[in-house]
């Protein structure tokens, strides 16, 4: 858990770091109780309020978990307005939704659970929980509603319905 937990950390410190390069001074909540327990990490301009996940495994999937030990979780009770999802491997960052993210799960949960649902048992010390979350292709999240791509964080690429729209700085 603890290594999870640092290489969190590392991938969070990154994608601050790019995005501050990209887009300017950025409001860092990582001593914010409050804003982190409403699942937001930082905010800045366009974005708003963007709650930053790291992925450092080697897979085509997101992992959004929704509920732990029983009670909703995640994406279903992040309050912030986008979240930032780093894959490590392919130095990209996946800006999503999170409102539409929220919806598509929801509206979808059924086969997606059926399909895709996986449980994760976490410990800490005496602690232990369960986390169930989904662990979707990409693919189908880029289809499903307009996510921004950061690639190597000089180009742009815009994805509606998994359509290229717009690319440039």
């Amino acid at each position: 858990m603890q290594e999870q937990l640092r290489k969190g950390a590392e991938g969070a410190a990154r994608v601050k770091l790019l995005l501050a390069r990209r887009f300017g001074t950025l409001i860092d909540y990582e001593g914010n109780r409050k804003k982190q327990a409403q699942g937001i990490d930082i905010c800045i301009k366009p974005w708003g309020d963007v709650e930053i996940k790291s992925d450092f495994h080697s897979t085509n999937n997101f992992f959004f978990e929704y509920q732990c030990s029983g009670n909703s979780s995640g994406v279903m009770t992040s309050q912030a307005d986008y979240w930032a999802y780093y894959l490590v491997e392919y130095g990209h960052i996946y800006m999503i939704p999170t409102k539409l993210l929220r919806k598509y799960i929801n509206k979808n949960i059924k086969w997606l659970a059926a399909k895709y649902k996986k449980e994760v048992k976490s410990h800490a010390g005496q602690s232990t929980w369960t986390a169930l979350g989904l662990a979707i292709p990409r693919d189908f999240i880029c289809a499903a509603m307009p996510v921004v791509i950061y690639t190597d964080f000089h180009d742009k690429l815009w994805l509606v319905a998994g359509k290229e729209i717009k690319k440039g700085r």
